[in-house]
């Protein structure tokens, strides 16, 4: 324990470097961690390369900065280290008890953990899951400190827990006071230790553990059970804390977790380094890319963005931070994707800074020398969700009824597309053959009619699928022998489906929603509500689709919730969402599936949960010229020949979009909902680059009550696009001096409230360009 904290930084970015090479199946000898090794200590350890909770201000003391986790269904988020291998802690433990190092952590569990299974410290091991069979998979295996009742009392408690002795024979032994050949100990096991437990690995396809009183599997089938190996200590890939079970629970705070002794000194790990220097900001196509010099006095940098300059990082919801670049990277730059919700909002500079952080992530938060700007002409805007018109609410609400699976008015908004350009992975690998193994458009619009008491979303979707694997037949949804013991559609999940997270309140753009999962009803219920979707077909059993279904998690309750659950198409709808489903095909194969559905915003939400929580806020859709931000994700689900989902992709492109986005908000995009007055905005079409300017003929023309414009710019211009009566008075501005790059465009004209007669429209490009047509509006 003579060694100091920061000299080993060094020591750490060589079995960094270790970790990330290609390896082979068997497992790759680790330089050992040492006997002094911090992961959290006022911010986490920048040498571990993934750490899954968050860094927020200690509840109790404003002044010290905590890890938080947050409870979600199995789950472990923590520190984590890439690859196979993990690293060696052989060192830190012993064969008997009282050889080993000691763990020390200061611990906040709320109330709401106790009597709920495997809350607590978990450590697992490396696996390279490499054997087809079963009995020969090196499977991750867990070594698990219980938390005792005692600390789940919504306090701090600091703790000093001896690590056990290094198997789970020579641990058993010992909390019955033996050594393992029987004979008694000379020191008794402390107290803490005592709650260290070898809990075994997760069998993967048998769902059950495995320990080393007998394989609990089918012992009919040789290739389902496992042999049970002792815990890799050579190959320690996590340390994180266990919310191993599905009865909920409650937050965890720790901090100050270091393995080390007494004598350890922590100073070094919460001293801050000096101040960021200057960076620069490029764009390359739609990204920003923010790069710098690297100091090798620091060892990290943490990388914030927005749309305001940025003076101090104390703006909560105003400076977002993008991501960090740790001290070993192989360039010190940050590539930001940039989109905005709304082209509204495009054209707009962003604002940079760059902080610099120590090797246990403690940071400097003065940006002053590193603070800059950009205004990139090519970033990208995202589609959004417009408002319907009554007629065009009315005329969809009569198709869902009729059991169409048509777009109606929903083709006049830019689809989002979910595809190989504009997608992250989840709970599954991303589609390995491309858009045609799977992708989708998809249509979203709002009917919102407050004196007949309408407030309805209606989505349309066109799925290319290369197989079309639908949920079993279900026929009585209110039997769960018919859906195969569970509730109807709460497994859809694993065959093709589609999945929309929507958060019904308000959030920044850049930002996004802070709730970390959409199971805490602290967060994610009452005033700010979360909602996850599934939209499902199922199958006849003889190549046809027999019914459809919507369900809603968490709903009542904070159970899986269907609304109504596997209807027959073309189901009258009474109180709830309803979908509708079709195969596409080519004209001889299917080629995917597509689907219309409505969802009533109140049937979402728990109108009547438990107390104290108050019922769920209902989604109110913004005024004619508002534009509401609210937390929005899609999800694709795709099964082909595996008996089980093999892709997911999700369409938040966010740096930590991963698996587990389906109930953690804070993984999801936004998006825009945008009155009508506002719907009129530009959509970029792709394709490639003009070679010239042009105004085209909107079409339709004649028109009733809406058309698009459509437009080609040669170069990048300040653009102007205005509509005029035939006195030559304004009547709307659709794109006003707006900074715009080379591309062609259509823009979207809503003339509902105009009357009947010749309107002209007129597109100016700068210096460049200018042009004027006429378009008339019949009634």
């Amino acid at each position: 324990m003579t060694e100091s904290v920061t000299s080993r930084l060094a020591v750490l970015a060589c079995l960094i470097g270790v970790i990330g090479m290609t390896v082979s199946p068997a497992h790759a000898q680790q330089p050992p961690i040492g006997d002094e090794f911090f992961f959290f200590a006022e911010g986490s350890n920048v040498t571990i390369p993934d750490f899954g909770g968050q860094i927020v201000t200690d509840p109790t003391n404003s002044e010290n900065s905590v890890a938080q986790f947050t409870y979600s269904n199995w789950a472990a988020p923590g520190w984590r280290w890439d690859g196979q291998d993990g690293v060696d802690m052989s060192a830190n433990v012993g064969a008997a008890v009282g050889e080993g190092d000691t763990l020390y952590a200061r611990i906040w569990a709320s109330s709401d953990n106790i009597g709920k299974p495997n809350v607590g410290i978990v450590m697992y091991d490396a696996t390279d899951e490499s054997p087809e069979v079963w009995a020969e998979k090196d499977v991750e295996y867990r070594l698990l400190w219980f938390y005792p009742a005692w600390l789940m009392n919504n306090e701090w408690h600091d703790l000093a827990i001896p690590f056990p002795p290094s198997t789970i024979a020579a641990l058993d032994s010992a909390k019955i006071g033996k050594n393992v050949d029987g004979t008694d100990l000379a020191t008794p096991l402390d107290t803490l230790a005592q709650y260290w437990s070898y809990v075994g690995g997760w069998a993967g396809s048998v769902g059950q553990y495995v320990d080393p009183n007998g394989q609990q599997c089918n012992p009919n089938d040789a290739t389902d059970c496992m042999v049970f190996k002792d815990f890799s200590w050579e190959h320690v890939r996590g340390l994180a804390q266990s919310f191993d079970n599905a009865d909920g629970g409650g937050t965890v705070f720790i901090d100050d977790l270091y393995i080390g002794g007494p004598s350890t000194d922590i100073s070094d790990a919460i001293g801050a380094p000096s101040a960021m220097g200057a960076i620069a900001v490029g764009a390359d196509g739609a990204e920003n890319v923010v790069s710098w010099t690297h100091n090798p006095e620091f060892g990290g940098y943490n990388i914030y963005v927005s749309d305001a300059p940025i003076t101090s990082l104390g703006k909560v919801g105003e400076v977002v931070k993008l991501g960090t670049v740790p001290f070993n990277a192989d360039t010190f730059e940050y590539r930001h994707r940039v989109e905005f919700p709304h082209p509204s909002f495009a054209g707009g500079a962003l604002y940079y800074a760059v902080s610099s952080t120590s090797a246990f992530g403690v940071e400097n938060p003065d940006v002053s020398a590193s603070a800059t700007e950009i205004t990139n002409p090519n970033a990208a805007t995202s589609p959004y969700i417009g408002m319907l018109t009554s007629a065009e609410g009315d005329a969809l609400f009569a198709a869902v009824s009729n059991g169409d699976v048509a777009p109606g008015a929903l083709a006049n908004f830019t689809p989002f597309g979910l595809n190989a350009s504009h997608s992250s992975g989840g709970d599954a690998p991303l589609p390995t053959g491309g858009d045609v193994d799977n992708s989708a458009n998809i249509w979203l619009g709002i009917y919102f009619d407050a004196a007949n008491d309408i407030n309805e979303l209606y989505m349309y979707a066109e799925v290319t699928d290369d197989v079309v694997s639908l949920a079993p037949p279900t026929v009585d949804a209110n039997d769960p022998a018919s859906c195969g013991g569970n509730i109807c559609g709460s497994t859809d999940w694993n065959f093709d489906s589609i999945e929309m997270n929507w958060g019904s309140y308000e959030v920044p753009w850049l930002l996004g929603s802070t709730h970390t999962s959409i199971e805490d009803a602290t967060t994610s219920r009452g005033a700010t509500p979360d909602h996850q979707l599934r939209f499902s077909l199922s199958s006849d059993g003889a190549g046809g689709i027999l019914n459809d279904a919507v369900a809603l998690q968490p709903g009542p309750n904070g159970l899986t919730w269907e609304f109504p659950s596997h209807q027959p198409q073309g189901a009258p709808i009474v109180n709830g969402a309803s979908v509708n489903g079709d195969f596409m095909t080519d004209g001889t194969n299917v080629v995917g599936w597509k689907v219309l559905a409505v969802m009533p915003f109140e049937s979402i939400i728990d109108p009547a949960p438990q107390p104290p929580l108050t019922p769920d806020a209902i989604f109110q859709p913004p005024a004619m010229d508002e534009i509401k931000i609210v937390p929005f994700n899609l999800m694709l689900n795709d099964q082909d020949e595996g008996g089980s989902r093999e892709s997911q992709m999700q369409w938040s492109i966010k740096p930590n979009a991963a698996g587990g986005a389906w109930a953690n908000p804070l993984m999801w995009t936004v998006t825009a909902v945008a009155g009508r007055d506002l719907a009129t905005a530009i959509d970029e079409e792709g394709g490639e680059v003009p070679i010239e300017f042009a105004l085209e003929q909107n079409y339709p023309n004649p028109f009733n009550p809406a058309t698009t414009i459509r437009f080609a710019l040669a170069s990048a211009e300040n653009v102007s696009l205005t509509v005029y009566d035939v006195l030559g008075r304004e009547v709307q501005t659709l794109i006003n001096n707006q900074q715009m790059g080379a591309g062609r465009y259509r823009a979207a004209f809503d003339a509902e409230k105009l009357a009947s007669g010749m309107y002209v429209y007129r597109l100016s490009a700068g210096t460049s360009f200018v042009e004027t047509r006429t378009m008339i509006l019949v009634k």
